[in-house]
């Protein structure tokens, strides 16, 4: 599923926002999600893992769509601790927003855990295996958007020499691939796995063409 946010439609993700978060906060995620080094990682990426949220039913929706919104938060190619400086900022909203700490906990939870995008060995639920694998589902794209989703990384990461990030890139592809499985839902490993390892080969055999 690829859904685009342009600024004629971007007025639903205010109202989505306002409804279920605090409406005060709404200018902080556009601003940050719209910064001038995003391609990839943008409201775009959060409508379509929103849409995801409402097409898979989950027990703590509430904790699953704060992850989604505050789960790319601060994104700097250039760093490497936009996971943890997301948290941050999150906390932050729990406390003006009065989330209660076992919701607070669980996003933190599932926000760390796209780290590695593994499971962790403590608090996995069902919730965390579809968070994550909403995160994921543009590896399983038709390859022509697949494509341009390539592209915009590259283009995120231009600070870096070409031969450093094709072999940066296929690395870290290669080791996606060689997981037992890139999905932990079923529903995701059952109609997904499929197509996004054939994607990821193909990304991986043009990288090793450049």
């Amino acid at each position: 599923m690829k859904v685009e946010v342009t600024e004629s439609n971007v007025e639903e993700l205010r109202v989505r926002f306002s409804k279920n978060c605090l409406p005060s906060w709404w200018d902080t995620i556009r601003s940050r999600y719209s910064e001038s080094q995003r391609r990839y990682h943008t409201l775009s990426h959060l409508k379509n893992l929103l849409s995801l949220l409402d097409t898979y039913p989950v027990h703590n929706p509430l904790a699953v769509e704060l992850a989604i919104w505050f789960h790319d938060v601060i994104y700097d190619p250039t760093r490497h601790d936009n996971e943890e400086q997301s948290i941050v900022v999150f906390e932050k909203y729990a406390v003006d927003a009065s989330i209660e700490p076992t919701v607070a906990e669980e996003v933190t939870t599932m926000i760390r855990a796209t780290i590695s995008h593994k499971l962790p060995e403590t608090g996995v639920t069902d919730d965390l295996k579809l968070f994550l694998d909403f995160d994921l589902e543009v590896l399983s794209w038709l390859w022509s958007d697949y494509e341009e989703y390539s592209k915009a990384i590259r283009q995120e990461y231009i600070h870096m020499p070409d031969s450093d990030y094709t072999a940066g890139r296929a690395g870290v592809l290669e080791r996606f691939l060689g997981r037992p499985r890139l999905y932990f839902s079923e529903e995701f490993f059952a109609t997904r796995e499929q197509r996004a390892r054939g994607n990821l080969r193909k990304e991986i055999e043009i990288l090793k063409q450049q």
